[in-house]
């Protein structure tokens, strides 16, 4: 795909729209392969996606689900590497605001420019 490149400006927009199309039908291809595989689309691997796009011939539900079956042995559909954070939920009742400051600056113990460490 390097040698597609080119500096004309018409040239440069429509390599753009390309590569946007292709970035959203690998997306949409994983949200498929993520609702064949009955998992969270964050469990198909994108980069190994990516290879296999160009063996697929078509997107016959057949070969998607061969896709599937092959992909949890070699890796395309895996545990999702996401952090799932198990935080307790906290009634909004029971929120209070921050107390406010006091608008009066802390007195300072040693003069503007002096090298004294602050204790």
């Amino acid at each position: 795909m390097s040698h597609w490149w080119s500096s004309k400006q018409e040239v440069i927009l429509v390599q753009i729209w390309v590569v946007l199309l292709l970035a959203h039908l690998v997306y949409a291809l994983r949200e498929r392969v993520a609702l064949a595989a009955a998992c969270d689309p964050f469990e198909v691997s994108v980069p190994l996606l990516v290879e296999l796009v160009p063996r697929l011939g078509s997107s016959s539900a057949v070969q998607l689900e061969q896709l599937v079956q092959s992909g949890r042995k070699s890796g395309l559909v895996r545990a999702s590497p996401r952090l799932m954070l198990n935080v307790p939920q906290v009634e909004f009742s029971r929120l209070a605001a921050s107390p406010t400051r006091s608008a009066q600056p802390t007195a300072r113990t040693c003069p503007i420019g002096s090298t004294q460490a602050l204790a």
